[in-house]
């Protein structure tokens, strides 16, 4: 599926991640994610940064610094994340060729994939582009 830049919206994005994590696959610990976004289109002034402040059940989305230590980074250009929550491209792929970067505890970065529900229309076919 194609993304148009004019329709990457970093805040509606984290919105949806953020109730589409797998409450149940979470760490039990408290766990600070930063996600940083490049290629942010220029006419939404919002932030490029967001934290999810995990503590199982809750997840908890904030657009300003919550503050705390950050436990996991991702760093990921905002098309090919967006691409990525869509089921367009896999995860894994985006990692191996460092278009979505995990860094943090060895643990938390392998971990991470799983706590992703993606997109409900992730699994939605697509019309064929011509």
């Amino acid at each position: 599926m194609r993304v148009d830049t004019q329709n990457l919206d970093a805040d509606f994005l984290m919105w949806q991640l953020h109730h589409r994590l797998d409450r149940e696959r979470i760490p039990e610990q408290h766990v600070v994610v930063l996600f940083s976004f490049s290629g942010v289109p220029r006419k939404r002034r919002g932030p490029h940064n967001y934290w999810l402040v995990l503590e199982r059940p809750e997840v908890e989305l904030c657009v300003t610094d919550p503050g705390q230590e950050v436990d996991l980074c991702v760093e990921a250009d905002l098309r090919t994340f967006t691409h990525v929550w869509l089921g367009d491209a896999p995860l894994a792929s985006a990692v191996r060729e460092r278009a979505i970067k995990l860094s943090g505890p060895r643990k938390l970065v392998q971990a991470f994939p799983g706590w992703l529900l993606l997109s409900r229309f992730a699994g939605v076919p697509r019309p064929q582009q011509q």
